[in-house]
């Protein structure tokens, strides 16, 4: 057996390449490697997420008063429009209300014109009897629009004048304005007429018959 030769042989096992670097060597420190990209990419994205969480609570209270801010909006907008119709409710009533006062008193003021030109009528057709008669002596109507007055040339007293009017269920003459003075008074033909002013003792005044009473009771 001494003759033989002895021959030695090591082994070695063949490593995968990934196994081979991953291992480390005794002295050595291990390089940041994908796990460390994925736990810096994994705290950003938390962060993110509770940055929008943060923000989404922020803006909550804020959108809540959106639609409040909106509905009171709209609630002025509405009490406005009423507020208007109104107005315009009552302006178009108005001008109604002033139209038709407006064609009464055109009206009145027609009724007023034909009454003058009636009297004017009449005052002319007792100017010509005058003329033509000389005075008249008959006791007469004389109308004036919707008023008429008596003339008589009976000689009485202002008393005995008024019972004559109250016989008729009629009073002494009022004169109301000027208008009514300028159609009697060329009617007297100048002659004297008693009227219902008198003397007040009482009051010691002059005044006007009021609805027939005497001024002397």
């Amino acid at each position: 057996m001494s003759n033989q030769e002895v021959t030695y042989s090591s082994l070695r096992f063949l490593q995968a390449p990934s196994q081979s670097q991953n291992r480390l060597r005794p002295g050595s420190t291990q390089r940041p490697g994908k796990d460390d990209d994925k736990g810096i990419l994994l705290f950003c994205v938390i962060s993110i997420l509770l940055i929008l969480v943060f923000k989404r609570i922020q803006e909550k209270p804020q959108q809540e008063e959106i639609p409040q801010n909106f509905s009171q909006k709209y609630n002025i907008i509405q009490k406005d429009n009423y507020l208007k119709e109104q107005l315009l409710t009552n302006k178009t009533l108005e001008y109604d209300i002033l139209k038709n006062e407006n064609l009464q008193l055109k009206k009145d003021l027609e009724s007023l014109s034909k009454a003058k030109m009636s009297c004017h009528r009449k005052q002319g057709i007792f100017s010509k009897s005058l003329q033509n008669t000389g005075k008249l002596n008959e006791d007469r109507w004389s109308c004036c629009g919707v008023n008429c007055y008596y003339f008589t040339t009976k000689k009485e007293s202002w008393t005995g004048c008024q019972k004559t009017c109250q016989c008729y269920n009629l009073s002494l003459l009022k004169i109301d304005d000027k208008d009514e003075l300028d159609f009697v008074q060329p009617q007297t033909y100048g002659d004297s007429y008693w009227i219902g002013f008198s003397y007040n003792e009482k009051e010691s005044k002059w005044k006007w018959i009021d609805n027939g009473t005497s001024p002397g009771t």
